[in-house]
């Protein structure tokens, strides 16, 4: 598997031909997109990913998002991700 946000850089190294599948994914730019992402797969309750979807104002990654997601786990004082935190996580990335 490989992933990027910049495909042609992967055709200009000569990547592509090692994959057999090429798969484009559009960024989240729907409030419910980002709170089923983060419900999912980022294990954060439904009122609270519907709290940090209406803080984010504008598209996302998914990568992005999950990436921001474990980092709000990782610097968690508990097992569970509370928005402030989130949100803090996802300003130090600078979104």
């Amino acid at each position: 598997i490989g992933t990027t946000s910049v495909p042609h850089v992967m055709e200009d190294l000569g990547l592509m031909q090692a994959f057999s599948l090429s798969q484009s994914v559009n960024l989240l730019q729907d409030s419910s997109e980002i709170v089923e992402v983060l419900n999912a797969a980022g294990g954060i309750s439904l009122a609270d990913a519907k709290a940090i979807a209406n803080s984010i104002n504008k598209p996302i990654g998914i990568k992005h998002l999950l990436m921001v997601a474990e980092m709000a786990q990782q610097t968690s004082d508990s097992d569970k991700v509370g928005v402030s935190n989130f949100l803090e996580c996802l300003h130090t990335v600078g979104y």
